[in-house]
Formats: C-alpha cells, structure tokens, sequence
C-alpha cells in the first residue's frame, strides 16, 4: 500500500479534546491487509516553520495501537537528534534531545528562556494551540554539526511529544512524563 501523506490542523485546545480529536483522525485510516508493503502507512504534517515540518508517523515501530512518531523534516533534509548511542543521527526526537536541546538554549539565552521560551512551554504543555507559522524566530540552537535551527521547531516537537504521550499513556501519566523531564532538568 503506499504511504498517504494528509496535511492536519489540530483544532482542540486542550488536553481531552485534543486526544479525541486525534483518534478520530486516526480512526478514518484505511486499515492494512497484512505486514510490510500490505500495511497501511500514513504521514500527517501538523506543524510548518520557515521551511522545517513536524510529521507524525504511522504506525509506530512498537506496535501501541495509535501510537505514532513524532519526525522534524528540515529545509535541507538533516536528521538533527543524536540517537541514544551518539552514533547516528535521526530525525526523531527524544526527551533527552528536547532537554539538552532547551538547557543549551537556556544557557545561552537565560532572559529569552525565562520570559520566553519557559512560559510557551507551559501554554503547550495545558494544551494551548501554539502556532509560530508568522513569526521571526525567537532565537536558534545549533545541532552537532553547528547548524542553526529555529528554537521554535523543538517547541513544536515537544507539543506533538506531549499529545503523543497523551494518547499511548492516558491512564497513567500522559504528557506528565515529557513535562517531569523537563521539571527534573530544570527547565520549568
């Protein structure tokens, strides 16, 4: 089957509707008559920054039911995010990218981060629809090869990482577990 790429706006503005509203979404897929090239595969672009998309990717490697990945494409096609060995690089970011990420930010652009950044995080995290599409950029991170990115485009991840969190741990903690990471690393 070949993969359906559908560009999606979300809608909802908190965390409850925002869970069902995806799931409905997820519920229109087409379903898969087997494994490998019979499954049905789909890429939704949710998220669009000066040329960097954020795409959620299904199904899942895991297997988790709607479970997806969150992807940052870049301009120039780069995979940003270290993986967890620091051997290859992806285009999936991990809590601890989103984290070592902000804390750099951070310690570059204290002001920025406190006034700024910290608070848009908060309004993302209660689920608040934050959109950057026309706006300058508030400030940059560099990955490891010293390429500059739009601090936006990891704000954006990690709103997709808390719905992602949202849907596969809903009886549990949820959003919580990013959020808790970004506490524990004093980032909130």
């Amino acid at each position: 089957m070949p993969i359906r790429k559908i560009e999606y706006n979300l809608k909802s503005s908190d965390r409850t509707t925002i869970r069902n509203e995806m799931i409905d979404l997820f519920k229109k897929e087409v379903p898969g008559t087997g494994r490998k090239d019979l499954s049905s595969k789909y890429i939704y672009e949710v998220e669009s920054y000066l040329g960097y998309n954020i795409l959620l990717k299904r199904p899942a490697p895991l297997n988790k039911g709607f479970d997806f990945i969150v992807s940052v494409e870049t301009p120039d096609s780069l995979n940003i995010f270290p993986s967890k060995s620091g051997m290859r690089m992806l285009k999936n970011p991990s809590h601890s990218n989103i984290s070592t990420i902000l804390s750099d930010f951070s310690g570059l652009n204290e002001d920025i981060y406190i006034e700024i950044i910290r608070p848009l995080i908060n309004s993302i995290y209660k689920g608040e629809n934050v959109s950057f599409s026309n706006q300058e950029p508030i400030g940059y991170f560099r990955d490891r090869n010293n390429v500059q990115h739009p601090i936006e485009v990891i704000l954006l991840a990690a709103k997709w990482l808390f719905i992602e969190q949202d849907i596969t741990y809903w009886n549990w903690s949820g959003r919580a577990m990013l959020f808790s990471h970004l506490v524990d690393n004093g980032l909130i």
